[in-house]
């Protein structure tokens, strides 16, 4: 059985925020924070390209003063191994350590995902709350394994939560094959929908590659948020290598069509001098004409250049 804190979706980023500064002070450990202990453990539903969705457990632990060779989360009720990372990988972590020369680090690991079914998993249709315990043990080469206990709760209306996301992906999915079928026959508005779809990940995992791809088949046919969108993945170096120059040239061909959103877009290109000369005013030119147009993020970019020294 797999375990895991009461903390998901909007309760657990509200909660993560209070305790994270936090953190270590409530834990009641005497002689400081302990070398390792979990900051988060608790399902993450991933949606799938065909509707269904799957579930895992992330295990997030904060460590300092060790240097792990290997991560073992355990179920310490029944002894079950949920993860035995090998060849753990650390990044900074923004907790701080009470003494600032000791620097904080943190890991991160994923259960092997679950399907999600109308009966299955047991432990999530089970509409009742769980209280169980997590084991971590942090081997490294130079201390005797590193071992800590954790208690770990996850409550029936949390569990609601994943499966009512879960119905909601499945019509979400639903949609998006009539959706797909009217793109395949060559409708620019529904490809440039289905781009935005793989883009954000909605109702599909999230691609990037595909995104473009379907992006460019609406662009092609002269749809001008198509152009737009595709710009911002030229710009940004999603799905494709980033190309300043190909994105104000998509922005270019979105003014002309008098769309905002490529006005804004090519302001900031004008900005920083990202694929065109850099030059304020015709930033500011730009962003005044989207900002004729009510719109709020040119009126916000017209303020800070006003607010700039040197503007």
């Amino acid at each position: 059985m797999h375990t895991f804190l009461n903390l998901t979706g909007a309760n657990m980023k509200r909660f993560l925020a209070a305790i994270l500064a936090c953190l270590f002070a409530t834990v009641a450990f005497a002689g400081g924070p302990p070398s390792a202990s979990f900051i988060f453990a608790g399902p993450v539903a991933e949606p799938q390209p065909d509707g269904t969705m799957t579930v895992r457990f992330k295990y997030v632990l904060a460590v300092h003063s060790l240097n792990p060779q290997r991560i073992q989360v355990i179920d310490a009720g029944s002894g079950a191994i949920i993860i035995d990372d090998a060849k753990p990988v650390l990044r900074e972590s923004k907790l701080k350590h009470p003494d600032p020369s000791i620097a904080v680090y943190e890991w991160e690991g994923r259960s092997p995902p679950e399907a999600i079914t109308g009966s299955e998993p047991a432990w999530l249709h089970d509409k009742k709350d769980m209280s169980v315990s997590l084991e971590l043990r942090v081997h490294s080469a130079e201390k005797p394994p590193f071992s800590l206990a954790q208690p770990a709760k996850y409550s029936a209306a949390a569990k609601q939560a994943i499966l009512s996301a879960v119905e909601y992906n499945r019509a979400a999915a639903n949609d998006f094959k009539a959706q797909l079928s009217r793109a395949q026959a060559g409708d620019p508005e529904e490809q440039t929908s289905v781009g935005v779809r793989y883009a954000r990940g909605r109702g599909v995992a999230q691609d990037d590659a595909e995104a473009v791809k379907w992006y460019e088949r609406a662009a092609a046919q002269g749809h001008v948020q198509a152009k737009v969108n595709l710009g911002y993945m030229y710009e940004n170096g999603r799905g494709v290598p980033k190309d300043y120059s190909r994105a104000a040239t998509l922005y270019e061909e979105g003014v002309a069509s008098g769309s905002a959103d490529a006005m804004r877009n090519l302001g900031w290109a004008y900005a920083m001098g990202h694929g065109v000369p850099k030059d304020k005013e015709k930033a500011r030119e730009l962003w005044s004409k989207c900002a004729a147009m009510k719109d709020s993020q040119c009126e916000e970019a017209l303020f800070m250049m006003q607010a700039m020294p040197g503007k």
